[in-house]
């Protein structure tokens, strides 16, 4: 009679002919459903002798496995030893940042693409990669970089040198030109930076001011020609000219 009161409280139906298993109906432990079933077996001689036995087989079913409580135990240590790593660990170095096409002007015609290694102590490396569409005037101008930690908070802020691409070789074409820079940044920030952004801005302002770095540029560059070709001349010439020993 206790087993069938049990039943119909837990289940809200009665243990009447094929009854479903308890814990289809019911949210418990798949043991309490043993022991009833056999409390309410159709031969007695198959069920508990006493009550003390029937109570003492429906608790023992009710209460939870003896390694349940050691299991959530490791659980909630492992979980809190996972998060304390992930905190405080060191960060991984060395970091690499990627930029993608950082544009200097409206007309997207110039662009920089910088890749940068971030060391432990500070140091970092950046190739810079700068491209302009429109070469025969190209561009000279600056990276701008901001570092920022896991919030996205300003940790600190760094500005290259002028990069550029100078404009007067082949009109109409493309050209590119790679830069390498080396600087640094304080320890504790390298060690808490998580993400870079990546900005660009034209030193020259006009087409005017771009002609001019070119003409500076060429006559550079011009300059170096011409002195090449002395040292190829005065070469020849001496290759060429009487010596002054009669045996040579």
């Amino acid at each position: 009679s206790l087993a069938f009161t049990l039943w119909e409280s837990l289940a809200g139906q009665r243990p009447l002919g094929a009854f479903p298993r308890l814990q289809t109906l019911c949210k418990c432990p798949a043991g309490i459903d043993t022991v009833l079933r056999r409390a309410l077996a159709p031969n007695p001689a198959d069920r508990f002798s006493d009550i003390a036995a029937f109570v003492h087989a429906f608790h023992a079913a009710a209460r939870r496995p003896s390694w349940i409580a050691p299991l959530i135990g490791f659980l909630v240590l492992l979980s809190v030893a996972a998060f304390a790593w992930t905190a405080l660990r060191p960060a991984p170095f060395p970091k690499h940042f990627h930029s993608g096409p950082v544009r200097l002007d409206a007309t997207r015609s110039h662009f920089m693409r910088i890749d940068l290694t971030l060391h432990e102590d500070g140091h970092f490396d950046a190739d810079i990669r700068t491209t302009s569409l429109d070469p025969l005037f190209g561009f000279d101008g600056r990276c701008h970089l901001i570092f920022r930690d896991k919030n996205g908070a300003i940790l600190h802020r760094k500005s290259t040198a002028g990069f550029g691409v100078n404009g007067r070789f082949i009109p109409g074409g493309k050209s590119d030109r790679i830069d390498h820079w080396q600087s640094d940044i304080p320890q504790v920030i390298a060690a808490r930076t998580v993400t870079i952004d990546f900005s660009a801005a034209a030193n020259a302002g006009t087409i005017e001011d771009r002609m001019r770095l070119n003409r500076r540029e060429f006559r550079r560059d011009l300059d170096e020609v011409q002195t090449g070709l002395r040292k190829g001349v005065r070469a020849l010439s001496d290759m060429f000219s009487p010596s002054e020993n009669p045996e040579r």
